[in-house]
């Protein structure tokens, strides 16, 4: 009996037993006939040139195959990528091409050897001096410097954005906050490290590569593109099953897999490559720094009449990377008269990447910290403050485009209710228990909301079974127990009775899980599939249908999802410690297909918002250039101690213009605004604004 609910239900993942079985087989996991190991050589310093390389000892070493350095490497070209101009990362600059070095830990070599033991050891063996310059790792230096830009746009949308006469709007308020914001570095740290295996067939003819990737369409055209191959005459493979995180980082292909299948091809024998956990704090993207100039001016209720959100931000020496920081302050909130502006640095950095929720993560922290100053200024109610400029049409289009759907209102009423906000300390630093200083604080939450095209095959079998095949992916987030629970509903089957083939590029062409819209863009093609088997079910015979869905335009509406995010924390008077002691996210995102995924997703959101407010951040030696926390020991985020009550709850409204159930994506939401509402929460502690994030300990007992 098939339960009514299977829509909404929180379904257990139906990949759960094989992960905790152990049967998941991830890129690392794999292992083949003749297998050798690859181990990068990277570079000690951040910017000059290689004056010499000694690999004598190295090949010398026992289990060497070969060090691959730049005097015998292949020639390897620009791989792009397959999303649009919207969305540009990964570098197009090549390693072991030439002799300068742009960044800490740059790949300069590979050696490869039988045992992963002898790689490792034959690869320090390397060795390796240099013509060294001073490397720019400052941003604010680096804001200073002629190379910095100012680009027009970012994922389609502009930057350097105004509309009002905002200079005038500020002269003519009665209330003006002015502030300055500052996010650090941070890095994605998934469990899992990133991962390449090449095996080529013993022709030359075909090229199959077992991949840490979110995208492995993406992934086999780029790593193609790398290799000089003509996918007309050479087949590549990519695999993918599973993913133990990614986070953004594993959203384009990388440099080391190409490197990783030309020492395959040079040698003739399936070649691995895994990235030592300090190696992944260079070679594979990180969320750059930002400082934020925020102004806002209002009437003395706290109604804005201007708003000026002003960013600085990086990108490497060797590959523009854009993070969209200003966007969502454009449509948040009704203002007529508003300006954005946007400065890219160089820096001698790896090239920056997506991490979860990019732009809005760092922009929403700058953001809601200044409407919270606002709010005290005005001596308004924060969410008071938030329902006076609530924006009931999409403010870039002059207030006449509606949203497709928008809750956030309910959201405060919501979380209002179920955290107890009534109860808010009115003044900071008012409420104590023992030692502990108690504050609340509150923040919305956006994201857009997006689909792309996908191509999904539905087979039914004989004995009543469905299988769905789609070359989209499971980072970890319940896909493989939403799109069965997708074709269970609409073939009426047991969820139990329907499978899923993942991220395996012979398989029907999928989107990037990333950006929040796998679902809502996979989701429709296999209802589409399944109605079309619907004949075949009833007669109970076996079928297959292969179903491409184009990505939708929003047709006269703005897509965007909403929340809100209310923090309570204890501040250790006496020691400066930071304890969120409850976390309430309330959420509106259309439809929720499975309560339980949905959930988990929200738990790990809300869990790195309290780790960007409180301990994440990575250093670079101002002198040298180097990552000083490339290991989880120095590099800080939270643990289960850390963790206290969390709580979720959605307004689980469909989108009746989004998709054939109403559901928008639910993966980055989360995470923003979560840093916000707890820096929020610990100013009404302790009545210290801190506009730095981490908020560490002895920042509170400075400033205390």
């Amino acid at each position: 009996m098939i339960p009514k609910n299977v829509i909404g239900a929180g379904i257990d993942r139906v990949d759960g037993p094989l992960k905790v079985t152990g049967g998941a087989k991830y890129a690392g996991d794999v292992s083949l006939d003749g297998m050798v190991y690859a181990v990068p050589v990277t570079s000690t310093i951040a910017r000059g040139n290689i004056a010499s390389m000694d690999t004598s000892a190295a090949v010398k070493a026992p289990g060497v195959r070969i060090v691959m350095t730049r005097k015998n490497a292949p020639p390897l070209f620009k791989g792009g990528n397959d999303y649009d101009d919207a969305c540009q990362s990964g570098e197009d600059w090549m390693p072991l091409q030439d002799d300068e070095i742009y960044y800490d830990g740059q790949i300069i070599g590979l050696v490869v050897a039988d045992t992963l033991e002898r790689a490792i050891h034959a690869a320090d063996l390397v060795e390796t001096s240099y013509q060294s310059c001073r490397p720019m790792v400052d941003l604010t230096a680096a804001l200073k410097k002629p190379d910095t830009s100012q680009p027009a746009t970012a994922l389609g949308q502009p930057l350097q954005y105004e509309r009002g006469d905002v200079d005038k709007a500020l002269m003519k308020s009665l209330v003006r906050i002015d502030r300055t914001y500052t996010t650090p570095v941070q890095h994605h740290n998934p469990l899992e490290p990133h991962a390449s295996v090449a095996e080529w067939s013993d022709d030359g003819s075909s090229l199959t590569l077992h991949e840490t990737s979110q995208w492995v369409v993406n992934s086999r055209n780029s790593i193609a593109r790398m290799l000089g191959i003509d996918q007309s005459k050479v087949t590549v493979r990519v695999l993918s099953p599973f993913l133990g995180g990614g986070f953004g980082s594993k959203g384009y292909a990388r440099a080391f897999s190409a490197l990783t299948a030309a020492a395959a091809r040079e040698l003739g024998y399936p070649v691995k490559l895994v990235l030592s956990r300090r190696q992944m704090y260079s070679l594979n993207g990180h969320r750059p720094s930002t400082t934020q100039a925020v102004t806002l001016g209002s009437d003395r209720r706290g109604r804005l009449k201007a708003t000026r959100h002003l960013c600085g931000t990086y990108t490497s020496k060797v590959f523009q990377y854009i993070e969209p920081v200003v966007l969502s302050t454009q449509l948040l909130y009704k203002c007529s008269s508003l300006r954005t502006g946007f400065d890219l640095a160089r820096m001698n950095t790896g090239t920056p990447t997506p991490m979860r929720g990019p732009g809005e993560t760092p922009g929403l922290f700058a953001l809601e910290s200044a409407m919270d100053e606002l709010a005290f200024a005005t001596g308004v109610d924060p969410i008071d403050l938030r329902r006076l400029n609530y924006a009931e049409r999409d403010p870039r289009t002059n207030n006449r485009q509606r949203w497709s759907s928008k809750h956030l209102n309910e959201c405060y009423d919501k979380g209002a209710e179920e955290f107890g906000w009534k109860d808010r300390p009115k003044k900071p630093a008012s409420r104590r228990d023992g030692r502990w200083l108690i504050g609340y604080g509150m923040a919305s939450a956006t994201y857009p909301a997006q689909n792309t095209s996908s191509s999904v095959k539905v087979s039914l079998t004989a004995d009543g079974r469905a299988e769905i095949e789609v070359a989209s992916h499971d980072l970890g987030t319940g896909t493989y127990t939403i799109l069965c629970q997708f074709a269970a509903n609409e073939l009426g089957l047991p969820v139990s009775k329907v499978s899923c083939r993942l991220a395996d590029t012979f398989l029907p062409p999928g989107p990037c899980a990333g950006g929040s819209q796998t679902v809502a863009s996979v989701g429709p093609a296999v209802i589409a599939a399944c109605k079309n088997l619907l004949t075949f079910r009833k007669a109970g015979m076996p079928g297959e249908e292969t179903v491409t869905i184009p990505g939708s335009q929003p047709n006269g509406f703005s897509w965007q999802s909403f929340g809100a995010q209310f923090a309570e924390v204890r501040v250790d008077a006496a020691l400066g410690r930071i304890r969120v002691h409850r976390f309430l996210g309330i959420y509106d995102v259309g439809k929720i297909i499975n309560e339980k995924t949905a959930r988990s997703q929200v738990h790990g959101g809300i869990i790195q918002g309290i780790g960007m407010a409180l301990m994440e951040a990575s250093a670079f030696d101002p002198y040298f250039g180097r990552v000083m926390t490339p290991n989880l020991a120095d590099y800080h985020f939270p643990v289960n101690a850390d963790i206290h009550g969390i709580r979720v709850s959605f307004i689980d409204e469909p989108d009746p213009h989004f998709g054939p159930l109403g559901a928008r994506g639910l993966g980055e939401l989360p995470l923003t605004g979560a840093a916000a509402a707890v820096a929020n929460a610990v100013f009404n502690a302790t009545g210290i604004r801190v506009r730095d994030l981490p908020i560490l300990p002895n920042t509170i007992l400075a400033k205390g």
